[in-house]
């Protein structure tokens, strides 16, 4: 007969390994993309994977292991301006004379997904509210 699965730790798994290995891709595409956005691969960008995929590991292990909050928070800020890099990086191949227009549609789409955002915290805070007051009268 199998031994009972741990679904908890197959979960931990899928979300480790499913977050670390295309934080290395990302990573890895960077290093390899091109001024003519092709992109040249090298042993660099090997490289750039293997450190990539190992700093997602190391966040999960923070994030799972570490008892303070103060080090889950300061790898979550960590890999939050990470990944803003990252988007930001390829803008360094837009010709200065774009910057204008490229900075307006940015702003634009930071504003439309931070009104998403509030709105679906707002909700959030609605349908919390609506199950403590259905909570309170089945409780009478």
């Amino acid at each position: 007969m199998n031994a009972p699965i741990n679904k908890d730790r197959e979960f931990k798994q899928i979300m480790i390994w499913g977050s670390s290995l295309p934080a290395g891709a990302i990573l890895a595409a960077l290093q390899a993309l091109q001024a003519d956005y092709s992109f040249k691969t090298s042993l660099f960008t090997f490289v750039a994977f293997i450190v990539g995929t190992s700093i997602g590991l190391i966040f999960w292990k923070i994030i799972f292991e570490t008892t303070r909050p103060i080090w889950r928070m300061i790898a979550s800020t960590v890999m939050t301006f990470g990944g803003i890099a990252a988007f930001l990086y390829p803008l360094r191949f837009i010709p200065v004379s774009k910057l204008a227009e490229l900075m307006t549609g940015l702003s634009f789409a930071v504003f439309a997904l931070s009104l998403a955002a509030i709105m679906m915290l707002k909700l959030r805070d609605f349908f919390d509210e609506d199950d403590r007051v259905n909570a309170n009268a089945n409780a009478r």
